[in-house]
Parts: C-alpha cells; sequence; structure tokens
C-alpha cells in the first residue's frame, strides 16, 4: 500500500508542478484537473486511459477496495502496465515541467 500511496503521490507531484510553472494561475487548473479526476470516474470507455486514478486503482489490490471504488477498478489494464504508464507520465510531467521552467524568466521582487 505504501507504494500506491507513493506512486499516487509522485504522479499527482508531477501533473501539479507542471501547472504550476506554466500557468498563471494554477490553482484553477489543478481544480479543474481534480474535477476531470472525478468525473472520470463516473464515464466508460477510453476517457478513463486520460486519468492517474485509472491506473491507481488498476495498481491496487481489489479485495481491500470499496464496493464502489471495485466496480469502478479497471479490469483490462494489468499492474505492470499501470505501473509503467504512471512511471512514464510522472518522467514526462517532470520533464516536461524542467524544460517549461528553465525556458521562463521570473521576476523576482522585493
Amino acid at each position: 500500500y505504501a507504494l500506491i500511496v507513493f506512486m499516487a503521490l509522485v504522479s499527482y507531484g508531477a501533473v501539479y508542478i507542471l501547472f504550476g510553472v506554466q500557468f498563471k494561475r494554477p490553482v484553477l487548473y489543478g481544480l479543474l484537473f481534480f474535477g476531470w479526476e472525478k468525473i472520470v470516474l463516473a464515464l466508460s470507455g477510453v476517457l478513463r486511459k486520460f486519468s492517474v486514478i485509472h491506473y491507481l486503482l488498476s495498481a491496487f489490490p481489489g479485495d481491500y477496495l470499496s464496493r464502489d471504488l471495485r466496480a469502478m477498478r479497471a479490469e483490462n489494464v494489468s499492474d505492470l502496465t499501470a505501473w509503467i504508464v504512471l512511471s512514464t507520465a510522472t518522467v514526462l510531467f517532470l520533464c516536461v515541467a524542467v524544460l517549461v521552467f528553465s525556458s521562463r524568466e521570473y521576476r523576482f521582487t522585493k
């Protein structure tokens, strides 16, 4: 469980770091992304694969989930695929955040 929680923190952290360096009002975009993650749980089909929560639920052991989350768990994604997608997305978001941060000029006021 600790490994899954750690991966969730790192994955969501990478997304929110990218929002923080890319947008002028990152809290707004973070809240929109958080809403997207909640809405996509209710949807079925391919749209679910564009969310972090889809792969986190796939990697989590199904025996310990609540009945509602167990119904939303992706049955067609293996644990290995979920870990690969989460790791790749995390590295990708962090690399893009570093590139955006290094190409911007930030003003520091006193």
